[in-house]
């Protein structure tokens, strides 16, 4: 089953528009009001698009005939050069804000218990916040996990964006 060119193109614009939000997201949070917390609404809608695309992915390349169908180099057999070079600034910028995260957290996460402001880490409070250090962690958490959905979106989006013509069905 090969898709046509026009389905193709919105399953490719799909992916892009996912990354230009989370972009928006990542910008957001630097420029937001300083005493508003940041939602995570969007992180379901994001994860259940995420696995929507690589349920669909899944079922076009197991059917390909290719040893290389879901590697990184089987996926961009027919991209231009830089692509990857791309994947692995993009997985740079989430990996910073991951050990950035990380340090400031100690690995927990920002929450609110009994009113207080908490870091905790699995049913234990590591360390009490002020509101004003709640805020940060929670917009750099908020930048981590944009920033990993914007390179999970990335595989479809090159995935769709440049399409194998020389796949065997």
């Amino acid at each position: 089953m090969v898709p046509s060119t026009d389905f193709r193109k919105l399953l490719a614009s799909l992916p892009a528009c996912c990354i230009g939000a989370c972009a928006v997201i990542y910008i957001e949070t630097y420029f937001s009001s300083l005493d508003k917390d940041p939602d995570f609404f969007w992180i379901l809608p994001m994860g259940i698009g995420l696995f929507l695309f690589g349920i669909h992915i899944r079922i076009l390349e197991s059917s390909a005939s290719t040893k290389q169908g879901l590697t990184w180099r089987g996926l961009t057999q027919n991209t231009p050069s830089g692509i990857l070079a791309i994947v692995y600034v993009v997985w740079g910028v989430a990996l910073a804000n991951l050990i950035w995260f990380a340090a400031h957290s100690g690995w927990g996460a920002p929450s609110i218990i009994d009113r207080q402001y908490v870091i905790e880490a699995r049913g234990r409070i590591l360390r009490t916040l002020s509101r004003p250090e709640y805020l940060v962690l929670r917009r750099s958490e908020a930048r981590m996990f944009s920033t990993v959905m914007i390179c999970l979106y990335f595989g479809p989006l090159t995935y769709w964006s440049f399409w194998r013509r020389n796949r065997v069905d």
